[in-house]
């Protein structure tokens, strides 16, 4: 999975405009091609030190069903020799997602029918990295075709961004449905509760609300998101058109970070996500228990919800957080899934309005984009 492409590494005067308006003014150059965006909103934390910028992207890996995603993407770039600068890392790296399964698949259990990649990623941008703690901002990227210099120009000529009216926190996105009906998803808490009782001191079923994308922008849905948060990460991934692959955004938001790791300091990727995933605000306690359990439970795959998303860089540095409170845009809808606790006391009826809860803030952001394209 290494890059052989040469590199340019320039830091810039400080363009003016945080992490968040760079992505959306750099995106409009290359539509259809796959770019993201990693937002720290927490930057006085060690693992907030960076914001980054990538587009771009040349080529994506796809990782299918069944795949031990978790070792499969981290062997080769670990081995690699790792750059002289985060910067370059980046642009040499590759950012995405590991799904739920890519955890389940290590415990022994087995994938569901509708499972789709165990991890998607994409690699080789032209990257801007926001360093926080210096303040710097250093763009970089392949020296063929003089791309740090067009992203440059690019950067402060791109287009200003269409203002979004805040989210009504309590509205719902038009067309929504969901996987289960309230009286299916009541039953299986029903049949959970022995287990809760005997097995298991908790488990989190998991509900997925569905509403069709249309022309609603998944950026904008990650706009409305982010302004009824201050959660600590942010991250928007577009994984652009590629043959053979989906087309699929990735749009969320994260307190729980589950592996940052500097150069050659702390565990490799394999080893941290191994350890942290599942993880039990997703499955319950004990985790490995809870999640042979919610296989029994489930018939339907969480895809990404309770997986990953992040970077990995050559040499192994590395940072992923939790893909909780997150909305895929995919198969021309938007999906959150969204967990419901089962206790021993729990009233298995109240499950139902309890993940409906537990998505609010996502399903608001969803319907504030519905409305931006409406105008």
């Amino acid at each position: 999975m290494t890059d052989p492409a040469e590199i340019t590494v320039k830091t810039i005067d400080h363009p003016g405009v945080d992490a968040f308006t760079a992505y959306a003014k750099l995106r409009t150059y290359t539509p259809g091609r796959g770019s993201f965006l990693l937002e720290s909103r927490a930057p006085e934390t060690p693992e907030g030190r960076y914001s980054v910028v990538g587009y771009r992207v040349r080529r994506m890996e796809l990782m299918p069903p069944g795949v031990d995603a978790i070792a499969g993407a981290a062997g080769d770039l670990e081995k690699a020799t790792p750059p002289e600068t985060f910067a370059e890392a980046m642009a040499t790296g590759m950012v995405g997602y590991l799904s739920s399964g890519s955890a389940s698949l290590r415990l022994g259990v087995g994938l569901c029918d509708d499972e789709g990649p165990t991890a998607h990623f994409v690699l080789g941008a032209t990257v801007v990295v926001f360093d926080h703690q210096s303040d710097e901002v250093i763009v970089a990227g392949p020296t063929k075709g003089n791309l740090v210099e067009r992203c440059i120009w690019e950067l402060s000529n791109g287009p200003e961004i269409a203002p979004l009216a805040a989210p009504d926190e309590d509205a719902e996105p038009e067309d929504l449905h969901a996987i289960l009906t309230d009286e299916k998803l009541a039953a299986k808490a029903a049949r959970a509760k022995p287990y809760v009782e005997d097995e298991v001191d908790s488990l989190i079923l998991a509900q997925t609300l569905v509403v069709p994308c249309g022309d609603t922008s998944a950026f904008d849905a990650y706009r409305a998101l982010r302004s009824l948060s201050q959660a600590a990460h942010g991250y928007f991934v577009d994984f652009g058109q590629a043959p053979g692959a989906p087309e699929a955004q990735v749009a969320g938001l994260s307190d729980t970070p589950l592996h940052i790791r500097r150069r050659g300091d702390g565990p490799t990727m394999a080893e941290a996500l191994g350890e942290a995933l599942p993880h039990q605000s997703t499955t319950g306690t004990p985790r490995a228990m809870a999640n042979k359990l919610i296989r029994r439970l489930e018939d339907n795959s969480r895809q990404l919800w309770g997986g990953a998303v992040g970077y990995l860089c050559p040499g192994g540095e590395a940072g992923f957080v939790l893909a909780d409170e997150l909305i895929t845009a995919m198969a021309g809808n938007f999906w959150c899934t969204a967990g419901a606790p089962i206790e021993a006391d729990t009233d298995g009826a109240s499950i139902p309005s309890t993940a409906r809860q537990a998505a609010r803030r996502r399903l608001a952001a969803i319907r504030a984009a519905q409305l931006a394209t409406k105008g």
